[in-house]
C-alpha cells in the first residue's frame, strides 16, 4: 500500500551517490523511487534520468554551477537545496526544487536521499506578479497606449491615455457601466461573458481586434483590446490595454473601397449600375450610414439620383430634406453647395462645430451622424453629381484622409468619363457605320485598324479582307510616286489632306474618291489616320461621259464641216484621222484601206505622240504578211477592221484582254492603248475600207458614243456617195447666188457665212463685208425686245421663223422685207440657218399706213383701244418669262363734258392734245401711253421693281396733269381721276386688266376729284406702307438712327466674354423697331447694301477704339456677297482704322454657299487670306454636307437654337449636337452654341465639349454702352 502511494505522489524521491574533493563535486549514481510521476512531469523514462550525466545536461546552464555548490555543503552540512531550472523533453523547463539528505559518509564518498518538488506554477505567478509591476511602472500617463484595470462593478484604474481615447474624466468613467461603452450588441454580450470569467478567477488572457466603442460624444471608434486576468486586492480583475486604431482603419477601408471602385471601373459599362454599386460599397463595407449621388437642376436644387443607407429609417428622412446650391438660402450653405462652388471635396469632421450644418441638426441628431463629406463628381471639366456622405464617426472626415478622397472622386470621375465616352462611341460608331460616306481609320504605319460599310460596298472587299492590310490594297496605279511623297510629307507633319483618288477595287474597276485624311495625334505623336471620303466615281464618270460624249459631238460637227468643204477622198480621210486625234481625244487614228485585190493598206494615219508611229509600223508590216497569208488560216475574222469592212457596221472593244486580237493587243498594250473602234467605210454601198481609232482609256465607249460613231459613218459614207453630186450642187449655187430674193446662210451663232448678190445689191454691203458677221449687222433696231426673244426662242428650239422685219442698208436707210428663216439640223443639232427675204418695203408702207388708222387715235396720235391691248400682250408674253411686275392705269378728267359746252369741240380737243403731250413727257421712255375713247386715257406701266412704285409713279402722273392748261391764252384747271390694276396679281389677261382698271376708276371718283384708286384696296394700303417705310429707312440713315447692339458669347470653361455678335436696331423715335419689321424689306430693295456698308465702318471703328480687343460677329446678307467689291471694301475699312483683320467675323447663312458652292469657296478663301475669321451660321437646318465643310475654311460654326432647345428631350438633337462638335474639333473648327436658355442646356453643352455660349441666359443683346462696360472699357 505505501510502496502504491508512494508511486502516485507528484513529488520526485531518489538516492544518489556523490563524490566530493576539495572543490571537485561528482555525482557518481543516481537511482529513482518507482514513481509515475517523474515521467509524465519530464517527459523522459527513468532509465534515461537515472543517468546522472544525462540528468546534469538538461540542467539549464546559468543554475549547473549552483547546483555543485550546494552539493559541496554536504562536507560540512547535514543537508543541503537548490532551485534550479530542468529542460523537458517538449522544450520547456521546470522550476525544481532538490532537497537532498546525507545517509551514509565513507571519506570522500556520500550516499544520500533526495527529494524533488515542482515549483514552476509558484514562480510564473511571482513573475507574472513582477512583470504587472514592471508593466505598471512602464505604462505611466504619457503612454501611446490605454491602461486599465477593470473590476467587477467599475474602473480601478485608467490612465490618461486611455480616458483620451473614450473622451471621459476618471470620475466620469468610474461611474459607467464598462459593457455600455460597446457600440455592437454582440460586442456587448460577449465582453460581458469574459468578465464574468474572468471575476470568478478564471486566469486567461484575450486580445480583440477592430472593436467599435462609443466615445463620450456618442461618436464611434475602433479599437484594439488585451485583457489578463489579475488578483488585485484579494479580487480578481481585468487588466489590459486599449488602442485607438480608428485611423488605421479608416484608412484601410478607404483603401478597400478604392480598390472596389476600380474593379467598378473595369467591368460596370452603365451610369446607374456604377452609381448604385459606389453607394452600396460605401454603405457596407465601409459603415458609413448614408451615401447619396445627386445633380444640381434648374432651381439650384439637389436632386437625389442614387442612394443607399444603413436603414430604411434614414433613408426616408434623408429624401425629405431640402438641400440647394443656392447660397441664398438656409438649406444652400451645406457641403454640397461649397462643393459645387469651389468644385472640391468639402470635409466636415464634426457637424456639431459647423454652424453651416445647423439647418439639418435635426436629422443629425436623430440618426447619430457626427461628420459628412460631398465629393464632386467631374464629367468633361464640370461638376456632373455630387457623392454625399454621413457617418457617425467623428473625424470621419478630415484633411489626413483627403488625399484618398480625391483618388476615389478621380476614379469615379474617371469611371463616369469611361461610360459616356462608350456611349458616345457607340452613337458615333452606329452614326459612322451606317454612313453612306467612306470612314477608314488605320494605325500610324498606314495598317487599316477599321472600315466601315460604305467602305466594304464602294470597295467590293469584305472588311475581314481589309483590317490589317494597307490601304495600297485600293492602288490603281493611277497615282504617281510624287503624289504619294506630297501625301505622306503632309500627314507625317500633322496636317490635313484633301485629295482626289483614283482607286480600284476588288474587281479591279476603278472608283473614285473625293478624300480628306485626318492625322490624330496622342501625347504629341501621330497615333491614327482618319480617311473621311466621298464616293464620287458617279460623278466622274458622268463628268467623263459628258467629255467624251461632247468631244464626239464636236468631232462630229468638225466632220460635218470638213464634208462640206472638202472635195477630195484623200483629203477627208487624213483630216478625219487628225479631227479623231485633236477633238475625240483618241491617241491613234488610221484609214484602213482596200486595193483591188481587196488588200489591206493604211490610207491616212494621224497620231498624238510620235512615238506611236511605231505601232502604225506594225500595222502595215502586219497587212504585207497579210497579203501572203490565206485569209481563212490567219483568222483575219477577229480583228474589228476586217468585221466593220465585211459587215458594214461598227465595232469597238472596250478592253483588249477581253479578245484574242494578238498580235495587234499585244503591240498596242506596249504603248498603253486599252481600247478601240472601228468604223466602216462605204462608198456607193460598197465597203472600201475601215477607220480605226484607239484610246488609253478601258470602257471608253458608251451606247450613246456608239450611236454617234455611227452617226459619223452615215456622214461619211454620205459625203463620199455625194462628192460626185457636188457639181450639181455648185449649178445649185449658182441659181441660188443669182435669185432676186436676199439668201444667206448664217451658223448655229448666227454669224453669217454666206449671202447671195442680191444682198449685195440691195443693202449695199460686199459679201467680205458681212461673212463672219453677226447678221445683227442688218438690224435697224426698230424691234421690241419681245420681238428679238421671240425670234431667237423660235429658231433656237428647230422651227421656222416667219416675219416682216425691217433691215437697215450700209447707207442707214431702212427697208421692209418677208423673211423666212429654216433651222439647218444635223445629227440632232442645230448647224446652220437658212434665210430666204424679200423686200416688201412698198407694200409694208401701205400697210402701216392702214394699220396706224386703224389702230392709233389722229388727234393725239396715241394708240387706241385694241393696239393699247395688243401692247400689253407683248409685255405679259415677256414679262411671263422676266418675272415683271406691270401695272394698267386709266385716267379720266373729271367733268370733261362741261369744257366741250362751255368753249366748244375745237376747244376741248386742243385740250385733250395737250394732256396727251404731258402724259407722254411725263411717263417713263418703256411705258405706253393710250387713248382709249373720247377723254378717257390710258398709261402700261412697264418693268415694275415693286407693286408700290406704281403708286408713286402714278401720283405724280396725276399730279402733273391737274396743272393749269393755257390753250389760246384761256387758262383752263381739270382734275382727275385715276384706276390702277396690277400684273399678274389682278390678271394675266389682257382685257381682263383694263376691266379691272375701270372699277378702280369708278372707286376713285367715289373718293373725290384728284383721287387714286386701285382694283385691290389692300394693295393700296401695302403700296403706301412700303413707300413709308422706304422713305423712312432712307431718313434713318441720314439721321443715324439704326444702333448696333451686341450679344456676346462666352468661353465655355473660363465663362469669359470671348467675342460678340453685333445686331442691328432701329430708333425711331423713343421706339426700337426690331429687326424682323424691316430687314426683309431691306434686302428686297437692296437698301440693305447702303447699311451693311454702314455697319461695317461703324463696328471696325468700335474696335479701333477699344482697350480690350474682342472679336464681333457680323451677319452678311447674301446679296452683298455677291458685289464684286465687297472684298475690297472690307479690306479697305480695315485698312482706314488699322484694326487686326482676325478681330472681324463674317457670318454666312449654310444655304447661301450651297447654292453656288465654286463661286464661295473661292470668295470665302480670298476672305481668310486676309486673316479675316469666317463663322458659319445656323448649321445644321440646311444642307451639312460633311465633304463641303471640310473644304470651305471656316473658323467658327454656330450650331442653331432649334437643336439646343431640342437636346434637353429629343435624343437625335442630342446626338447631332453631339456629332456636330466633334467633327468640328476634328476639322479644326470652333463650336458656338446659340440661344442657352437655361442651366440644363449650359452644363449639357459643357459635357458636349462645346467650345463657346450666346443666349439669353448668359446675357441679352445689348447697347454699345452697355457691352464697353461689360467687358472694361
Amino acid at each position: 500500500m505505501k510502496d502504491v502511494l508512494f508511486k502516485k505522489l507528484p513529488i520526485i524521491i531518489y538516492e544518489s551517490i556523490v563524490s566530493i574533493k576539495c572543490e571537485n563535486v561528482e555525482i557518481i549514481s543516481i537511482d529513482l523511487l518507482e514513481n509515475t510521476y517523474v515521467e509524465s512531469l519530464t517527459g523522459y523514462t527513468k532509465e534515461e534520468l537515472s543517468d546522472p550525466l544525462f540528468w546534469f545536461s538538461k540542467i539549464h546552464e546559468d543554475d549547473k554551477h549552483t547546483i555543485l555548490e550546494k552539493l559541496s555543503a554536504l562536507k560540512t552540512d547535514e543537508s543541503t537545496s537548490c532551485t534550479y531550472r530542468f529542460l523537458t523533453k517538449d522544450g520547456s523547463y521546470l522550476y525544481l526544487k532538490n532537497n537532498v539528505y546525507i545517509l551514509e559518509k565513507d571519506g570522500n564518498t556520500y550516499k544520500n536521499i533526495g527529494f524533488v518538488e515542482n515549483l514552476t506554477d509558484v514562480f510564473n505567478l511571482q513573475v507574472q506578479l513582477q512583470q504587472s509591476l514592471d508593466l505598471f511602472r512602464l505604462l505611466s500617463d504619457e503612454s501611446p497606449v490605454g491602461v486599465y484595470m477593470l473590476g467587477k462593478n467599475s474602473y480601478i484604474y485608467v490612465n490618461q491615455r486611455a480616458l483620451d481615447i473614450l473622451g471621459y474624466t476618471f470620475d466620469e468613467i468610474k461611474n459607467i457601466n464598462p459593457i455600455d461603452l460597446f457600440y455592437e450588441e454582440k460586442d456587448r454580450y460577449k465582453i460581458n461573458d469574459i468578465l464574468q470569467r474572468r471575476f470568478s478567477g478564471e486566469k486567461f488572457s484575450s486580445n480583440y481586434s477592430e472593436i467599435k466603442m462609443i466615445k463620450k460624444d456618442k461618436s464611434i471608434i475602433y479599437v484594439n483590446l488585451s485583457a489578463n486576468t489579475i488578483k488585485y486586492k484579494n479580487e480578481y480583475v481585468a487588466f489590459g490595454t486599449l488602442v485607438d486604431i480608428t485611423d488605421q482603419k479608416l484608412i484601410e477601408k478607404l483603401y478597400f473601397v478604392l480598390k472596389e471602385i476600380n474593379k467598378l471601373i473595369t467591368f460596370v459599362n452603365d451610369e446607374a449600375e456604377l452609381f448604385e454599386s459606389v453607394c452600396r460599397i460605401l454603405v457596407e463595407k465601409l459603415d458609413f450610414e448614408l451615401a447619396s449621388v445627386g445633380c444640381i437642376n434648374e432651381n439650384r436644387d439637389f436632386i437625389i439620383k442614387y442612394l443607399n443607407a444603413k436603414n430604411e429609417s434614414i433613408l426616408e428622412d434623408f429624401k425629405a430634406l431640402k438641400i440647394s446650391a443656392n447660397q441664398d438660402l438656409p438649406y444652400g450653405r451645406g457641403t454640397v453647395a461649397k462643393a459645387i462652388q469651389t468644385g472640391k471635396i468639402t470635409l466636415v469632421a464634426n457637424i456639431n462645430l459647423d454652424e453651416s450644418m445647423n439647418y439639418w441638426i435635426e436629422y443629425f441628431k436623430k440618426h447619430g451622424i457626427l461628420s459628412a463629406c460631398a465629393i464632386p463628381i467631374m464629367f468633361n471639366q464640370s461638376i456632373e453629381y455630387v457623392l454625399l456622405l454621413h457617418s457617425k464617426i467623428i473625424n470621419q472626415f478630415n484633411e489626413k484622409y483627403l488625399d484618398i478622397l480625391e483618388e476615389i472622386k478621380s476614379d469615379i470621375s474617371f469611371a463616369l468619363q469611361k461610360i459616356r465616352d462608350q456611349q458616345y462611341k457607340t452613337i458615333l460608331d452606329k452614326a459612322i457605320w451606317s454612313s453612306s460616306e467612306w470612314v477608314l481609320i488605320t494605325f500610324a504605319d498606314g495598317t487599316i485598324e477599321y472600315a466601315n460599310k460604305a467602305v466594304s460596298d464602294i470597295s467590293g472587299y469584305d472588311l475581314q479582307e481589309l483590317i490589317n492590310k494597307k490601304p495600297s490594297i485600293f492602288k490603281s496605279g493611277y497615282h504617281s510616286d510624287k503624289f504619294y511623297k506630297n501625301m505622306w510629307d503632309s500627314l507625317l507633319n500633322g496636317k490635313n489632306y484633301t485629295c482626289t483618288f483614283v482607286n480600284k477595287n476588288k474587281k479591279g474597276e476603278l472608283f473614285y474618291l473625293n478624300s480628306l485624311i485626318i492625322p490624330v495625334k496622342v501625347n504629341g505623336k501621330i497615333s491614327r489616320f482618319v480617311d473621311l471620303s466621298r464616293d464620287i466615281t458617279k460623278e466622274i464618270r458622268h463628268l467623263q461621259t459628258i467629255e467624251n460624249l461632247s468631244n464626239i459631238y464636236a468631232t462630229l460637227s468638225e466632220i460635218n464641216q470638213l464634208l462640206v468643204y472638202e472635195k477630195k477622198e484623200e483629203a477627208i480621210f487624213n483630216k478625219i484621222t487628225e479631227i479623231l486625234i485633236k477633238y475625240a481625244k483618241f491617241k491613234i487614228a488610221y484609214v484602213a484601206l482596200t486595193d483591188e485585190n481587196n488588200n489591206f493598206y493604211i490610207g491616212a494615219s494621224s497620231f498624238e505622240n510620235p512615238s506611236h508611229q511605231v505601232f502604225l509600223d506594225f500595222v502595215s508590216e502586219q497587212f504585207n504578211i497579210l497579203k501572203t497569208q490565206d485569209n481563212d488560216k490567219f483568222n483575219l475574222h477577229r480583228f474589228p477592221f476586217f468585221k466593220s469592212v465585211k459587215n458594214k457596221r461598227v465595232y469597238i472593244i472596250n478592253d483588249e484582254n477581253t479578245k484574242d486580237l494578238r498580235p495587234f493587243n499585244t503591240e498596242a498594250a506596249k504603248i498603253g492603248m486599252r481600247s478601240c473602234c472601228s468604223i466602216p467605210i462605204i462608198k456607193k454601198n460598197k465597203s472600201i475600207g475601215a477607220i480605226v481609232a484607239l484610246s488609253d482609256k478601258a470602257n471608253f465607249f458608251n451606247k450613246n458614243i456608239y450611236e454617234l460613231l455611227k452617226e459619223i459613218t452615215l456622214d461619211i459614207n454620205y459625203a463620199l456617195d455625194n462628192i460626185e453630186t457636188q457639181r450639181w450642187r455648185d449649178i445649185v449655187m449658182l441659181a441660188i447666188d443669182r435669185n432676186e430674193n436676199l439668201i444667206g446662210v448664217m451658223d448655229r451663232n448666227f454669224r453669217l457665212v454666206y449671202v447671195n448678190e442680191a444682198v449685195e445689191k440691195i443693202t449695199g454691203f460686199t459679201k467680205d463685208e458681212v461673212i463672219g458677221k453677226h447678221h445683227s449687222i442688218f438690224s435697224s433696231k426698230t424691234h421690241s425686245k419681245e420681238f428679238a426673244i421671240n425670234f431667237y426662242k423660235t429658231l433656237t428650239s428647230g422651227k421656222i421663223f416667219s416675219d416682216v422685219i425691217t433691215y437697215k442698208t450700209k447707207d442707214e436707210k431702212f427697208f421692209s422685207a418677208l423673211v423666212s428663216i429654216v433651222p439647218f439640223i444635223e445629227n440632232n443639232q442645230i448647224q446652220y440657218y437658212v434665210s430666204i427675204a424679200k423686200d416688201i418695203s412698198k407694200e409694208k408702207t401701205l400697210y402701216e399706213k392702214i394699220n396706224y388708222l386703224t389702230n392709233f387715235d389722229a388727234l393725239t396720235n396715241l394708240p387706241k383701244r385694241q393696239a393699247f391691248i395688243d401692247y400689253i400682250e407683248r409685255f405679259i408674253k415677256r414679262a411671263e418669262i422676266e418675272n415683271k411686275i406691270g401695272a394698267i392705269a386709266i385716267i379720266n378728267p373729271i367733268n370733261f363734258g362741261n369744257i366741250n359746252k362751255a368753249y366748244g369741240f375745237e376747244f376741248g380737243n386742243e385740250l385733250l392734245k395737250k394732256i396727251a403731250e404731258r402724259l407722254g413727257k411725263i411717263v417713263r421712255q418703256i411705258d405706253i401711253v393710250a387713248k382709249l375713247e373720247s377723254d378717257k386715257f390710258a398709261v402700261l406701266l412697264k418693268d415694275l421693281s415693286f407693286e408700290e412704285d406704281s403708286l408713286v409713279l402714278m401720283v405724280n402722273i396725276i399730279k402733273v396733269l391737274c396743272d393749269d392748261y393755257n390753250i389760246n391764252g384761256t387758262i383752263v384747271k381739270l382734275s382727275f381721276n385715276a384706276g390702277v390694276s396690277l400684273y399678274p396679281k389682278d390678271s394675266k389677261n389682257p382685257k381682263v386688266l383694263l376691266e379691272k382698271a375701270e372699277i378702280a376708276v369708278s372707286d376713285a371718283k367715289e373718293k373725290g376729284e384728284g383721287a387714286l384708286g386701285f382694283y385691290r384696296q389692300e394693295v393700296e394700303d401695302s403700296a403706301k406702307e412700303k413707300l413709308s417705310l422706304r422713305y423712312n429707312i432712307t431718313k434713318a440713315l441720314s439721321n443715324k438712327e439704326f444702333l448696333v447692339y451686341y450679344q456676346p458669347y462666352f468661353d465655355t470653361k473660363t465663362k469669359k466674354i470671348i467675342g460678340a455678335e453685333c445686331l442691328l436696331r432701329w430708333k425711331k423715335g423713343d421706339k426700337i423697331i426690331p429687326p424682323l419689321e424691316f430687314i426683309p424689306f431691306l434686302e428686297e430693295t437692296g437698301l440693305i447694301l447702303n447699311v451693311e456698308e454702314w455697319l461695317k465702318n461703324e463696328i471696325a471703328q468700335s474696335i479701333s477704339l477699344r482697350k480690350n480687343k474682342i472679336p464681333i460677329s457680323i451677319n452678311i446678307s447674301p446679296i452683298s456677297f455677291k458685289q464684286k467689291r465687297f472684298i475690297d471694301e472690307i479690306a479697305s475699312i480695315i485698312n482706314l482704322y488699322s484694326i487686326d483683320p482676325s478681330l472681324i467675323v463674317i457670318e454666312m447663312l449654310e444655304r447661301t454657299f450651297i447654292e453656288d458652292f465654286p463661286y464661295y469657296k473661292v470668295f470665302l478663301n480670298s476672305l481668310k487670306s486676309y486673316n479675316i475669321k469666317l463663322a458659319l451660321d445656323d448649321f445644321g437646318t440646311g444642307y451639312s454636307s460633311l465633304s463641303y465643310l471640310s473644304e470651305l475654311p471656316f473658323d467658327y460654326i454656330k450650331i442653331d437654337i432649334s437643336f439646343v432647345r431640342k437636346m434637353l428631350f429629343d435624343s437625335k438633337a442630342k446626338s447631332i449636337v453631339e456629332t456636330i462638335i466633334y467633327l468640328s474639333h476634328n476639322l479644326g473648327i470652333k463650336t458656338i452654341a446659340e440661344g442657352i436658355e437655361n442651366k440644363e442646356q449650359l452644363d449639357m453643352l459643357e459635357k458636349l465639349g462645346c467650345d463657346a455660349m450666346q443666349g439669353f441666359l448668359l446675357s441679352k443683346p445689348i447697347t454699345k454702352e452697355e457691352f464697353d462696360r461689360l467687358i472694361g472699357e
